[in-house]
């Protein structure tokens, strides 16, 4: 048990300022820890010295140590509360009970906490939705007149961990140009940035702060309709909700969580100016790679890859940082991949692994999304438990000495049997639900084309999972597990072979009638084995692509069966369009809802793993280059 505060019983509060003032005889390093229900901001002499606690879920909640020197002399600590409804709340946060932890580590006097709430109108942004609500408030000059209340406080029985990762809060950004105009600043990033404001106003008048990912040709613009409204980012309008403030004399405010995008909106009367702006950057600490062996648009768009990858890693794995902002156990395959191969001591892939397999459903599958009030979607996402299992594999190639493969083992076994579960009597996998595989422009709602019901697509995918991991069971001395998989994983093979092939294609198809055909069973196949007709019809034919996520598929099967033209031709097909204006890689090209999608980053893993070559073939080997994909010409 632990003691929290947080404001009165029964006071509606949405956003706590809590107060406290210390004291030191002499220069210190103040040291404390903390821990909040969702987040908070953690404010000495009005400057941001923390934020968190890192995200976690009721099976692993953290705390977070702080040390920060202080000259002798009083000082003011504030901690900025969100203590957010379930209505209002991020979607990637979840609650135990609202409330605000805090402890002494040195010998700095600390005095009696008190509160006051933020008094405002909170709802949820039509735009940036699976983030913090907009607020319209009064922004108040707090001073000695500010009325403070005695913070309440209870017992919470949560067990804080202590931080899996390091603190996501780094330094000032100062890669960015400012035009300031009448009543009207605007910063522009040089790059696609998240961050966090601390801002000052002065006067008596109303403020807007804005955040956007990119301007509109026009004023038309519904979140699902985008294609042909986004241009070629140099339009006029930005679609984004603000929040609102009115000012009386001199007030502070800071974002109360991080926020996103290359554009920062600032409105405000006449009466009113800005005294300070201070933009803090949030996410992971990664240092972009050198990339040998890449120049011109290829080493551009490894570029945008990363910083797609770096504004994606966070205290968890995100879809986007606009939009959902949550981690989805699809999307986060391509993440683990991409930082495995270029950032392998980051420990955001153990911590994925490890919260999905929490949030495992009784009956095997992963959940689509995690840390989420609502973590399955639409009745669940089959594909995303196959994604599951090839990220782990992957992490155990790369990691194949980490304590984790044994930790979750029996989660990983119960997704592999969550798939076997779903074979039907003719050797086919039909798990049912959503048939999600990737957003490809001819397909309905991500599903193949005639494949709504089964698909090819899906049983290869499983039977790609079950041999990913059977591989990883054989090297961590789990024999009868990896040997049962491979069978099934076999069966599945020559089951989509029987019902799916057309051998006057050399294709396999999307459906039983052989209708559809796409790029996805074709790498799928190629992947569990070689065939010279399959490589033949990629060569030759014109068939539905793979999306920017499945992309990953293709190029990986085109290292195993060494296609190097056919690995360019992707390549190039990147290159093309990712170079109208974006700093970072979308969620799709033709209607890029997302400007910034993780899904992206997943060209690192490829120039490093494929191109370089730089990778483990099983669990137990080594990193070293195995075969290099001679995608350049010498």
């Amino acid at each position: 048990m632990s003691r929290w505060m947080r404001p009165q019983a029964g006071e509606d509060c949405q956003l706590a300022i809590m107060r406290n003032e210390i004291e030191c005889s002499a220069e210190t390093i103040f040291k404390f820890r903390y821990s909040a229900d969702r987040f908070c901001s953690i404010f000495i002499d009005g400057n941001l010295v923390a934020h968190g606690p890192e995200l976690g879920c009721p099976d692993r909640w953290y705390f977070q140590d702080v040390e920060y020197p202080l000259s002798p002399g009083k000082h003011i600590i504030d901690a900025r509360v969100c203590m957010f409804s379930p209505h209002l709340a991020p979607f990637r946060t979840l609650s135990i009970a609202p409330g605000f932890y805090f402890e002494n580590l040195s010998g700095v006097i600390v005095g009696e906490w008190k509160y006051t709430p933020l008094d405002g109108k909170f709802q949820r942004s039509a735009w940036d939705w699976g983030g913090a609500p907009k607020v319209s408030a009064a922004l108040p000059e707090v001073t000695e007149n500010t009325r403070w209340h005695e913070v309440e406080y209870f017992e919470d029985n949560r067990i804080l961990h202590a931080p899996d990762l390091p603190s996501c809060l780094q330094g000032e950004i100062t890669e960015f140009s400012r035009k300031d105009a009448a009543g009207k600043t605007m910063v522009i990033f040089d790059d696609y940035e998240c961050f966090i404001g601390t801002y000052r106003f002065r006067g008596k008048g109303k403020v807007k702060i804005s955040h956007a990912e990119t301007p509109y040709l026009d004023d038309r613009c519904y979140m699902y309709y985008l294609k042909g409204n986004k241009g070629e980012r140099n339009g006029s309008f930005f679609h984004c909700d603000p929040n609102i403030f009115e000012i009386d004399g001199e007030a502070d405010w800071s974002d109360y969580t991080w926020i996103s995008g290359r554009y920062l909106i600032i409105e405000y009367d006449d009466s009113v100016e800005i005294v300070s702006l201070e933009l803090r950057r949030w996410g992971y600490p990664m240092t972009m790679p050198a990339f040998p062996e890449a120049d011109g648009k290829y080493l551009e768009l490894l570029k945008k890859s990363f910083t797609t990858l770096r504004n994606c890693s966070h205290d968890i794995y995100l879809d986007c940082p606009y939009f959902d902002q949550m981690m989805y156990s699809g999307d986060t395959l391509a993440e683990i991949a991409a930082t495995l191969a270029v950032a392998p001591e980051c420990k955001l892939p153990e911590k994925t692994l490890r919260f999905f397999a929490m949030s495992q459903n009784p009956d095997g599958s992963i959940v689509a999304r995690y840390p989420c009030k609502d973590p399955e979607l639409n009745g669940g996402i089959p594909s995303y438990t196959a994604y599951y299992l090839i990220s782990f594999a992957c992490f155990s190639c790369w990691k194949n000495d980490s304590p984790l493969i044994k930790e979750l083992w029996q989660n990983v076994a119960k997704a592999a049997e969550y798939i076997i579960s779903g074979i039907d009597s003719d050797g086919l996998w039909k798990p049912g639900r959503w048939m999600l595989l990737d957003w490809v422009h001819s397909w309905y709602n991500g599903i193949p084309a005639g494949g709504g019901q089964f698909n090819s697509e899906m049983n290869l995918l499983a039977a790609l999972a079950l041999k990913k991991v059977a591989a990883t069971g054989r090297y961590a001395g789990y024999i009868k597990e990896a040997e049962r998989w491979e069978k099934y994983s076999e069966k599945l093979l020559s089951a989509a072979y029987e019902h799916f092939f057309n051998p006057q294609r050399g294709l396999f198809a999307n459906d039983i009638e052989k209708k559809y055909y796409a790029e996805h069973s074709q790498v799928l196949a190629l992947l569990l084995k070689r065939d010279e007709r399959i490589i033949h019809a990629l060569h030759c034919e014109t068939l539905a692509g793979c999306g920017s996520f499945f992309s990953f598929f293709y190029l990986e099967a085109c290292f195993e069966q060494n296609l190097p033209e056919l690995f360019r031709r992707k390549i190039d097909e990147w290159i093309n369009i990712a170079s109208h204006g974006l700093k970072t890689l979308p969620e799709e090209f033709g209607n890029p809802r997302s400007d910034c999608h993780g899904w992206g980053a997943h060209l690192l893993y490829h120039h490093f793993a494929s191109v370089l070559g730089n990778r483990p073939s099983l669990p137990g080997d080594d990193i070293q280059q195995k075969f290099k994909l001679k995608l350049f010409a010498d």
